[in-house]
């Protein structure tokens, strides 16, 4: 999945509130994925939306792995977790190099 743009929310930083956002082209599926974590508030879980909040939900398994400019996201394998658009425990999402450290900085407070 190549996303069209990454969208990092930083205004709420400071209060423990990370969310990064890709958007991909309309002809995808899904046209957005949102990931975020309150660090204050819910530091337990994550929060994962993609397409619709009707697709929304919470999770405290989602890891990261970065391989070269691809971000992969997944889920532990006894999870009942997964990404409704194609089934899978596991995404890989293209990152732009100039982009890939403000991600993986967010990442690491997103994902356990």
């Amino acid at each position: 999945m190549k996303p069209a743009r990454i969208q990092l929310d930083t205004d709420f930083e400071e209060d423990g509130l990370y969310s990064i956002t890709f958007w991909f082209q309309n002809s995808e599926l899904p046209s957005y994925l949102s990931l975020a974590r309150d660090e204050i508030e819910d530091p337990e879980f994550s929060y994962i939306e993609a397409e619709d909040q009707k697709y929304g939900f919470r999770a405290n398994d989602l890891s990261f792995t970065i391989n070269r400019e691809n971000v992969g996201l997944s889920f532990s394998a006894n999870s009942d977790n997964k990404f409704f658009w194609n089934e899978s425990k596991y995404i890989e999402i293209e990152v732009p190099a100039n982009e890939l450290k403000k991600v993986e900085r967010y990442l690491a407070h997103i994902c356990k």
